[in-house]
């Protein structure tokens, strides 16, 4: 271009403007390219943490391989490595932990003084409390000297995410035998403090196994003392195992019950191969009142299986037209049956059973708010035999049913039991049955439940036969201190006339008995007794408070109560005062934790002279001295999670060299490489300016636009 336009100006003036022009373009591609330089950046010296971790638990007291106790083994190889201090130790930063139920940092010398006196290991907390008490620096690795049990139970996947967040890896040295300790506990499942003369109650208990798989064990029922039952059950791989003994007492009284393992050979402990319960038997009478507003054929059979029950007081109102209602009474000593209208008229009741349209009996607000009442503060029995008990709605009532209803229902349907049903006696009766084809009518229908509320489980489903989907039929509520028992199934009268039944010991028969009996057992209230007095469990472990607590029908009944009298082995060991449970001043509670294992007997003399008594018994259980073996697979899988691995105790200096040779020389290894950009600096954009500018001065001066 300047040799075309400027032919006035001499080559060297051309030169120097083209040579302008050539340098300020390619300064630009050069700015658009990015250039950068590289930098490499040694890597500087950084030491990272060594955590070491000793178990403390009560299992390092057993023996190692060599003779010598598990925590002694560790501290030796501790200090033959020199992770307590020697040749090399100063180089790495080792910190030493102590862990059972938690970790705690201890010095060099904290472990020759180290005592294994821990109750219990919990691998997760521990491991998570000493990678958290790391704050300083980074963890190289975490080495732990254990035989690897852990009582916590959190999963191994879990533990490990704490170690792979901070990006270590964990080591494990075992210590202990891998051989068959064999061992069996016996620990109560179910807890009845009362049942009635001639009912039939399940004893049932839990066996816990430690190499025992694929034996047959001899498991034994004693009455006060006195074989009354045995059974042989095969153990397979679980660590626990059921059993069950059928129970039944033909007077009243307290009984002593005591499920027992028999003794196998080289067993560990033989102290934890019993356990016991208490059961009170009872042959007060039930009141229990029905009231009807539309009769059918369920509560018509209802009350009439009731009014002939020898163990049964019936009240019942049944409705047969507008404002007109028949009163039932099975025994004509009480007089006239009066309309319930108060609170106190519904208390004097076991159990109230509802059917349909009470609205054309009672005023629904004011028996929605007895009702309730009666239930939550009460401790009352409430079973809703037919489902919803008004036409209208209700807040009362609906809040006490254990389940939401939709609109629709199905017809012709088969019930079946559900595994919280397969607990309770009235249901296992039902579900051998069924187990029989043919063995039980179909029902005629089943209102759908869209879904069961708080605290609610399903005893009994019926099954749509269009859909196969199943819906809760029974469904028992605990709500406040009384209970709810919800049925929305109609046909169960049709039990009545099953094939093969007995006319006069019918399965409906027995199955409405065997159900209000379980229904009373489990309520606050004793039939026809002012006083219910009643502890926690029959089985407490050490350590662990006992709750008792004294429930009354009137709050005047309290009044001039004495302290409760604690015994062990028929000495008094404290007394107690009662506190106020609630606002109703229906009941007291008190608590008391023993300090010893044995037999314990709780008693309170009453205002009216009476005096009451529960028994329990106090065990202690110490896995730490049961479940000795080394659990290698816990430990390899944990290690393996993380990255590390089970380190052989003879290879344990190799580590440490391992350890010391990586932070010494962490900074002779490749550098990190960073690249520099060189384009954006002032120099590059000012030389870019200063050529443009001079251009353009020098065609300006020369003459050219």
């Amino acid at each position: 271009m300047y040799w075309t336009t400027a032919a006035r100006l001499t080559p060297g003036q051309k030169f120097t403007l083209l040579g302008l022009r050539v340098l300020a373009t390619l300064a630009v591609i050069l700015l658009l390219l990015q250039p950068s330089r590289i930098e490499e950046i040694p890597r500087a010296k950084h030491n990272r943490a060594v955590l070491v971790a000793v178990d403390s638990s009560l299992s390092m007291t057993q023996p190692d391989e060599g003779g010598a106790s598990r925590l002694d083994a560790a501290r030796k190889l501790l200090r033959d490595n020199g992770f307590l201090g020697g040749v090399g130790s100063e180089e790495v930063d080792i910190r030493l932990f102590q862990f059972d139920a938690d970790a705690s940092s201890i010095t060099p010398e904290g472990v020759d003084t180290l005592q294994a006196e821990g109750e219990t290991t919990r691998f997760h907390k521990s491991i998570t409390s000493m990678a958290e008490s790391v704050t300083d620096t980074d963890i190289e690795a975490m080495v732990i000297l254990s035989d690897g049990h852990d009582f916590e139970l959190e999963n191994s996947t879990r533990t490990a995410e704490v170690a792979r967040r901070k990006r270590f890896p964990i080591f494990a040295i075992p210590f202990g035998s891998t051989g068959n300790v064999r061992d069996i506990a016996v620990r109560i499942d179910n807890y009845q403090p009362y049942a009635y003369v001639n009912q039939t109650t399940m004893g049932s208990g839990r066996l816990r196994l430690i190499g025992c798989e694929y034996e047959t064990l001899t498991v034994q029922l004693l009455r006060n003392g006195k074989l009354v039952s045995t059974q042989n059950v095969t153990a397979g791989e679980e660590p626990e195992i059921p059993v069950a003994f059928s129970i039944k007492e033909p007077e009243t009284g307290q009984f002593q019950y005591e499920i027992k393992a028999v003794i196998t050979d080289k067993e560990t402990d033989i102290n934890n191969n019993t356990a016991f319960t208490y059961l009170n038997v009872i042959d007060e009478k039930i009141r229990v009142l029905i009231l009807e507003g539309s009769p059918y054929w369920d509560t018509t059979f209802l009350q009439r299986s009731l009014y002939r029950n020898d163990k049964i007081e019936l009240d019942a109102i049944l409705a047969f037209a507008k404002n007109r209602a028949r009163r039932i009474r099975n025994d004509n000593v009480r007089g006239q049956l009066p309309d319930p209208l108060k609170p106190e008229d519904y208390q004097q009741y076991d159990a109230i059973i509802l059917g349909r349209s009470l609205n054309r009996l009672l005023d629904p607000d004011l028996l929605g708010s007895n009702l309730k009442q009666y239930v939550d503060s009460f401790g009352g029995t409430l079973i809703f035999a037919r489902g919803r008990a008004l036409d209208d709605d209700n807040d009362a009532l609906a809040e006490l049913e254990p389940v939401l209803y939709d609109s629709g229902g199905n017809s012709n349907v088969e019930m079946s039991i559900t595994s919280s049903g397969r607990g309770v006696s009235a249901f296992e009766m039902l579900n051998d049955r069924l187990k029989t084809s043919d063995s039980l009518p179909a029902l005629i229908a089943a209102r759908r439940a869209t879904e069961s509320k708080t605290l609610a489980a399903s005893l009994a489903e019926a099954e749509d036969p269009e859909t196969g989907q199943k819906t809760p039929v029974i469904t028992h509520r605990r709500y406040g201190k009384g209970q709810v028992l919800n049925i929305n199934v109609a046909g169960l009268w049709k039990w009545s006339f099953n094939a093969g039944n007995d006319i006069e010991n019918n399965i409906f028969d027995r199955f409405w008995d065997q159900l209000l009996v379980w229904m009373l057992s489990q309520s606050e209230v004793v039939p026809n007794q002012e006083y219910s007095f009643r502890s926690k469990s029959a089985n407490l472990l050490l350590g662990e408070p006992m709750g008792f607590r004294l429930a009354v029908r009137k709050a005047e009944s309290l009044l001039g109560l004495k302290p409760l009298r604690i015994f062990r082995d028929g000495k008094l060991v404290t007394e107690l005062r009662w506190g106020a449970e609630d606002r109703t001043g229906t009941s007291a509670k008190t608590r008391f934790t023993p300090e010893v294992t044995g037999h314990y007997e709780a008693r309170v003399l009453l205002p009216n002279g009476e005096e009451m008594g529960q028994k329990f018994m106090v065990y202690e259980e110490r896995p730490e001295m049961t479940e000795v073996t080394t659990d290698l697979a816990y430990l390899n899988r944990l290690c393996h999670l993380t990255g590390g691995s089970i380190l052989d105790r003879d290879n344990l200096d190799q580590l440490s060299r391992t350890l010391a040779l990586h932070n010494l020389h962490e900074e002779s290894g490749d550098p990190d490489i960073r690249l520099t950009p060189v384009w954006d600096k002032f120099p590059v954009f000012f030389s870019i300016v200063m050529l443009f500018g001079l251009d353009w001065m020098l065609r300006r001066r020369w003459g050219l636009t």
